[in-house]
Parts: C-alpha cells; structure tokens; sequence
C-alpha cells in the first residue's frame, strides 16, 4: 500500500465529490437560444473557474460547462481569452475535448464543450484501490498514444498544453482518452522551435529545466515530460517529488524503477524523461515507434 498511499497523498486534486445543483441557465450563441439545466458540480479549477455537468433543455445532449468569472487582472482575463480561442481551432479532432461554444457576459464567461464519464485520475485511483497496483501496460500504451495523437495535433497547430497531468486527461464513455483544460496553453507563430520565458504547469508534472532558471525554455519538450510522468504514475502509481537540487536522484529513481515487465514500456520511457530538453522524443517519434512496433 505505500506506491498507492503516495500516489493519493502526492496528487493536489481540485475534483470534488459531484454536488447537484439544478439550476438553468440560458444564453445565446449566434440567432439561437439554448438553455442548459446545471446538474452536477464537477471540478474547481484556477482564477475562480467552475465545471459543471449540464443537459440540454431541448435535445437532452449531456455537456460540460465551464464558468469563468470576470476578472479585472488583464493578464487571467488574457489567459481565459486564449483558452477559448485555441479550443476553437481543435474543433473535432481526435483525443481533444470536442469544443460546442461560449457565451460572454458582465460577469462571466461560459464554455460548453464535450462531457466526459471519469478522468485518468480518477482511473488511476480507482485501480489502486481495487487492485493495489496501476494500469496494466496494455492500458499505459493505449492511454499513451491517445494522448500523444491529441499532442502531436497541437504541436503541429504551434500550440502548447502546459499543464498535462492525469486531472487533464479525461475518459470518455467508450474508454477513449482526451486532453481537455486548455486554461495554461499558449499559440505561437514562430516556425520552428519555440521558447518560454516563464515556467508553468503543475510542480509534480514540471520539467527539470523549469528550476534551473534558465530565461527561456523549449515549450514542446515541457509537454513531453510532463506526458511522461504521467506515464510513469499511471502505471506505477508514485508521483516522484522532486526540487531544483535532487533532479540527478529523480532520474536514477526514474531509471531503476522502470517496469521490467515491458521492454516497450522501458523505452518509451527513457525517451521521454530525459534531463536534456533537446534529447527528449517528440509525440511524432513516439508514434511512429509504437506503429513500427506493431
């Protein structure tokens, strides 16, 4: 029991217990009206914002509402209006939360978008207290390359994620993973690689180079170590803590605790978490792998 007590103890979840709330809420998008009955209260989230899980009055089609309450700061109002425009561009593709519309007012912004029956989290705990392990490797690689086909499309669009963690990855009804919370993610228009001038994200799923202050940092390499930590704690269910001065014993830690089950698993593995941003595996790479694997 100490891998899943670490796990649950490590983990700063913001989900809470689902709270009814039955309430209706109605606004426009274009000539239409749509009114939505707030059932269920699902995730807290940063800078006042809320999930809810909402139904359609008209059509019954179960969603997720996201209410963002205004802010006066320019820069959290800058970060919910980003948000919204990178789920606009990821409109019906693949292992990305399917984006419906948003509605802006005095008070608040409100985003529908896709609902999903659990997250990897909850997954994870759930099989820890079931079977006082992690997923299997056959759900670890599945899990993986959902994930990275949903990255790889926002590396490709120059978006980055900047905050994947098992909380953000959600499961559908059917078992399939999708990245979802786009609130930390930033566009860029550079070609090329592109650079960060500020950390971000959350500390267990943080790069190394994230505190090695350093004034700029390759924004696609922080969402694959992050992927793969992610990785690890899923299948592993520890969440290794690490600061600035122990970074070496996190990859000794990393490299002797790896699955001997799974020579696949191992070198995924090892791909990913690499101390040097430049020697980690793009999403692409890992793809093609596990295809040429097949």
């Amino acid at each position: 029991m100490i891998a899943s007590k670490h796990f649950l103890e490590s983990s700063n979840s913001s989900l809470c217990k689902h709270q009814k709330i039955n309430n209706i809420v109605e606004f426009i998008i274009g000539n239409t009206t749509y009114s939505y009955y707030l059932n269920d209260r699902i995730k807290n989230g940063r800078y006042g914002t809320t999930v809810y899980k909402g139904q359609n009055e008209n059509n019954q089609q179960i969603v997720a509402i996201k209410n963002i309450k205004k802010i006066v700061d320019d820069t959290e109002q800058n970060v919910n209006n980003t948000e919204i425009s990178i789920m606009k561009q990821l409109i019906n593709e693949p292992n990305i939360i399917k984006f419906y519309g948003d509605y802006d007012n005095p008070i608040n912004k409100l985003i529908v978008m896709e609902c999903a029956t659990s997250d990897l989290f909850t997954k994870i705990e759930n099989t820890i207290q079931e079977k006082n392990k992690g997923l299997n490797i056959t759900e670890c690689i599945k899990m993986l390359k959902q994930v990275l086909i949903g990255i790889d499309i926002l590396h490709e669009k120059k978006i980055v994620h900047l905050d994947i963690k098992p909380e953000n990855i959600l499961v559908m009804s059917d078992g399939t993973y999708k990245i979802a919370d786009f609130g930390l993610s930033k566009m860029f228009n550079d070609n090329g690689i592109v650079f960060l001038e500020e950390s971000c994200g959350s500390p267990l799923y943080a790069a190394p180079e994230l505190f090695n202050n350093l004034k700029k940092y390759n924004a696609y390499s922080l969402d694959m170590w992050s992927i793969g930590i992610m990785l690890y704690t899923a299948r592993c269910c520890i969440i290794p803590k690490f600061t600035k001065y122990n970074i070496k014993s996190l990859i000794m830690f990393l490299s002797n605790k790896q699955d001997k089950q799974d020579k696949k698993f191992n070198t995924i593995l090892k791909s990913i978490i690499n101390y040097k941003p430049t020697k980690r595996a793009t999403a692409k790479k890992i793809l093609e792998y596990l295809e040429e694997d097949n």
